[in-house]
């Protein structure tokens, strides 16, 4: 529970200032415009701290900002966070890509691992990676990577219950929770809405986290798997400091900067 334990701690650090962003996501979402001074006595925080916040959905890409009003930008984008997340358009994106993330991440499974694979719409690629005949046992978040995976001998499944949400195919409960958190795998493949410096790594919604960090709790090593496109963004859900991962496979698009504060990090960076 060590990890659980300081990951739930860097959540609490976090977690104002991301629930604010939620929030403010929610409204403009519900208005598609406002003011700073209305959005200030919404969160009832100064305005001050609203700029700042509005930052970082500025530095997403998430929203425009000119003489104190508040747009949110197309919902349809990719950089958008909360419910109007495209999967459709994010399993389009990026696709050679993400071909050759999963394709090495893929080459990451050894036999006889027992891994926790996420989801997401490069780890959806990465079944059809593993040879057809290795000998593994994997724990699905995915019911697209779990389906993919069924069909082939020598391999043991486990595919956790619980509601069903379309726009990540996850099934989440506090039983399946339970289950990941009595689990030992020697990896887990995670992906990623975000990752940011500051902010750390990001998913679109919060009922991703309790998996997410269940997982990372109950894996001896902890990859993350995410296209360079991710990187200096953020979404709503905070669920992991880039140190707890041990590795990072991401492509040859990620800027020379994150590069160098990866290696300084001592995280492995492998560019595809």
């Amino acid at each position: 529970m060590i990890w659980q334990d300081h990951n739930r701690k860097g959540l609490l650090r976090l977690d104002k200032k991301l629930l604010r962003i939620n929030r403010m996501t929610e409204l403009l979402q519900q208005r598609r415009s406002s003011t700073v001074r209305e959005l200030a006595g919404e969160l009832k925080v100064s305005e001050m701290t609203v700029r700042r916040d509005l930052e970082v959905l500025m530095d997403g890409d998430i929203v425009t900002v000119a003489h104190g009003h508040v747009l949110l930008k197309n919902p349809q984008a990719r950089s958008v966070i909360g419910p109007d997340y495209e999967w459709a358009y994010e399993n389009s994106s990026h696709f050679e890509e993400k071909e050759r993330i999963a394709r090495f991440a893929a080459s990451m499974i050894e036999p006889g691992d027992m891994v926790i694979l996420d989801v997401g719409s490069t780890l959806e690629r990465l079944p059809r990676h593993i040879p057809a005949d290795m000998d593994f046992s994997a724990m699905c978040f995915s019911v697209s990577v779990f389906n993919q995976l069924r069909q082939r001998p020598n391999r043991r499944l486990i595919l956790g219950g619980g509601s069903y949400h379309h726009a990540t195919d996850m099934c989440e409960s506090p039983e399946n929770v339970a289950m990941v958190n009595n689990l030992r795998a020697n990896k887990v493949f995670l992906s990623a809405g975000g990752v940011h410096r500051e902010l750390g790594v990001t998913c679109t919604y919060q009922y991703e986290v309790d998996l997410k960090l269940a997982a990372i709790s109950s894996s001896k090593t902890r990859i993350l798997v995410t296209d360079s496109s991710k990187f200096g963004n953020v979404r709503v859900a905070f669920y992991a400091h880039l140190s707890q991962f041990d590795a990072i496979v991401t492509d040859t698009g990620l800027p020379e900067d994150w590069r160098e504060w990866i290696g300084e990090a001592g995280i492995k960076l492998h560019l595809l």
